[in-house]
């Protein structure tokens, strides 16, 4: 899948304020996370986490292992920025802004377990970035990470489709293209990691209208949109989507969205084959 980093990093960064108030889902999944983590890895020094956002995990991770320096990587300065200021002990986490798909990791140490909540479906090159992962990841260490999985949005999705049918219009893609649980556990047995599993569910979530149920999207810097035809267009098809909407998946308390949740973890073993990352 092609990203354009640079439209995502300033999409991400205008999110920042309104970040935490709409991650309710990141915050479910993040505890879910530490709770596989602590399950396999019940003491650690050295973590890596991917994607830290605005520290909330970050934090978990910190409280959750008295005596270990997080490593915590974020493509967005401002949400490093956030982090830092709400992270406490600041000492014990080195923060770093960067594309976590452009750095050598194991030039940063060795880390006992290497975690990432809701970023993994911005990677442009999965297989490849898992490789290098592995490569700072000790032995006996795991990989985990949350993210979401196709049926995510996929009211939205097929309202679009209808509309863009009904004008006569070439249907865009109008949220991110997800992998299932299955292509994720194959993908991380190929880079040679073992005991890979997964766990998936879905979640319901309720929005007074449409549009706030965009906008809530919006706030937590997931909007993506492939769209390209004419803004006079998207204005009418966008109106269109956000009234059918409304009511063809209303429920008592307004309206609601499906969120397709995946956790995917797999271990470094003393044995195992990594010739697919060579």
């Amino acid at each position: 899948m092609k990203m354009d980093k640079d439209r995502l990093v300033r999409q991400i960064n205008q999110s920042v304020t309104s970040f935490d108030e709409h991650a309710v889902i990141h915050k479910k999944m993040a505890h879910r996370l530490l709770f596989a983590v602590k399950e396999k890895m019940a003491h650690a020094e050295q973590i890596l986490e991917i994607g830290c956002g605005t520290g909330y995990l970050t934090q978990l991770l910190i409280d959750h292992y008295p005596t270990a320096t997080v490593t915590a990587v974020d493509l967005a300065e401002k949400m490093i920025s956030t982090a830092k200021e709400k992270v406490e002990p600041r000492e014990r986490v080195r923060f770093l802004t960067a594309d976590a798909e452009q750095i050598e990791f194991s030039r940063l140490g060795s880390f006992d377990f290497i975690v990432s909540n809701v970023t993994f479906q911005w990677l442009t090159s999965p297989e490849k970035t898992i490789c290098n992962l592995i490569r700072a990841l000790k032995t006996e260490g795991w990989l985990m990470t949350t993210t979401y999985g196709p049926d995510t949005f996929q009211e939205l999705r097929e309202m679009f489709q209808r509309v863009e049918q009904e004008a006569g219009i070439q249907p865009e893609k109008h949220t991110l293209p997800l992998r299932s649980a299955e292509q994720w556990e194959l993908l991380f047995q190929r880079t040679g990691l073992t005991h890979v599993q997964s766990i998936e569910g879905w979640h319901r979530s309720v929005f007074s209208d449409c549009r706030q149920f965009l906008e809530s999207v919006k706030a937590t810097g997931e909007s993506y949109s492939e769209a390209n035809y004419s803004v006079s267009a998207t204005r009418r098809i966008l109106t269109t989507v956000i009234e059918r909407y409304n009511y063809t998946y209303r429920c008592r308390e307004g309206v609601y969205a499906t969120y397709h949740l995946l956790q995917i973890m797999g271990q470094k073993g003393r044995d195992s084959s990594f010739s697919f990352c060579l």
